[in-house]
Parts: structure tokens; C-alpha cells; sequence
């Protein structure tokens, strides 16, 4: 799991537009912990791979938005 998440956050260095065509396919994939949310404090954090996966913001000015 943590390779695959290293791996999506290099993604990073690519366009927007590319992350999401990558994200894309997985859009109703469903949720796994440690990809898609972390739990830190009692509360979920969604990840950067989540927020590729809606594929927009949702302008709560989360913490690993790929969009701002």
C-alpha cells in the first residue's frame, strides 16, 4: 500500500489534467484505508489519490487538494 502511495504522490510533477485521466478509471472503485483516507484525530483526511478520484474541489480547502 505505501508503494502505491508514494507512487501517486510522485504524480505530482504532472499536470493536473493527467493526474486525473489516471484517477479516473478508479472513480467508483470505493474507499480503502490508507489510499483513498487516513484517520488522524478521530477525523478523516482524504488523500491526494481521493481528491484525483472526484476528479474536482470541493472548495472545504482540504489539506491534500491536488486542485488549488
Amino acid at each position: 500500500m505505501k508503494k502505491i502511495r508514494r507512487y501517486i504522490e510522485s504524480l505530482s510533477t504532472h499536470s493536473i489534467a493527467e493526474q486525473r485521466a489516471l484517477a479516473r478509471p478508479f472513480k467508483h472503485s470505493g474507499v480503502v484505508e490508507g489510499l483513498d483516507y487516513d484517520i488522524e484525530n478521530g477525523l478523516l483526511v482524504m488523500s491526494r489519490w481521493a481528491h484525483l478520484k472526484r476528479g474536482r474541489c470541493c472548495g472545504n480547502g482540504c489539506r491534500h487538494c491536488p486542485f488549488n
